[in-house]
């Protein structure tokens, strides 16, 4: 941990040694030629270039190892870790905003929703922020999605309302990347009392990994549950207990189940 941790806070200073490691023992060997110095040069600025992509494979391959602990496991912890130490040692190297909102999103994931929410509010999405419409709309989906986790309605569909709006003003090439169809969707749908809309979102999910089926799962079972369906909630509710690994969701739905059972 200590030597990832320098040398992402230092990448370029790691990459630099090993070239001028090589270019002075070249340098040794062939001082008496001076045609070799330019070879010499080069021979070290290849070095120091494929020193840099090693050590981003290397520290990419915790990132994509905590990705799969995520995504397959419903782990957030190993994800929060790497989060943390990029943020603290990657400088300006990396997009801060983006890495700080995924950040919030975890931290939502093992229940901290006040540290979610107060790192959420660390991004500026304000008149003098930087970023664009599209990122903004992103923020403020993901604070939706935070008041979903946290039960709170009225902020939930506050949020969504202006990540839309934020949405509406982005590029017409970025909109067309962009879908409203995914379970925070379905739950404001679900808010706003239109739950056969939010059912025909949910339904039309096909998630690609353990998480976005457990999250599907948890959403499904919201809806039934506020609509009266006790029975088919509790048994989506106990589904997402038994698999939802290290999510706090898990932990809320096995009390829903217990709590539905003992009515």
């Amino acid at each position: 941990m200590k030597f990832r941790r320098f040398s992402l806070k230092h990448l370029t200073l790691v990459s630099v040694l090993p070239a001028l490691a090589v270019w002075g023992v070249l340098t040794a060997f062939t001082y008496k030629n001076p045609v070799y110095a330019g070879y010499n040069g080069l021979i070290a600025m290849g070095v120091m270039f494929l020193t840099s992509m090693l050590l981003k494979k290397y520290h990419s391959s915790y990132m994509k190892k905590a990705e799969r602990s995520l995504y397959d496991e419903c782990d957030p912890y190993p994800m929060l870790d790497e989060l943390h130490l990029f943020i603290e040692c990657a400088g300006k190297r990396i997009n801060k905003s983006g890495l700080t909102v995924t950040l919030g999103m975890m931290l939502a994931l093992i229940g901290d929703y006040e540290n979610a929410e107060k790192t959420l509010r660390s991004v500026n999405v304000g008149e003098n922020s930087p970023l664009p419409d599209a990122a903004k709309a992103g923020v403020y989906y993901d604070f939706s999605a935070l008041y979903c986790a946290m039960n709170l309605p009225e902020h939930a569909i506050d949020c969504y309302d202006k990540a839309k709006e934020f949405f509406a003003a982005s590029p017409e090439s970025i909109r067309y990347k962009m879908t409203f169809d995914g379970p925070t969707d379905a739950e404001i749908e679900c808010y706003k009392g239109n739950t056969s809309a939010a059912l025909g979102i949910l339904n039309s999910i096909d998630p690609e990994n353990l998480l976005q089926e457990v999250t599907k799962a948890f959403t499904l079972a919201k809806v039934h549950y506020i609509v009266g369906e006790r029975g088919t909630a509790k048994s989506e509710f106990s589904w997402v207990a038994k698999n939802g690994g290290r999510l706090a969701l898990a932990k809320e739905s096995e009390q829903i189940a217990a709590a539905i059972k003992e009515e």
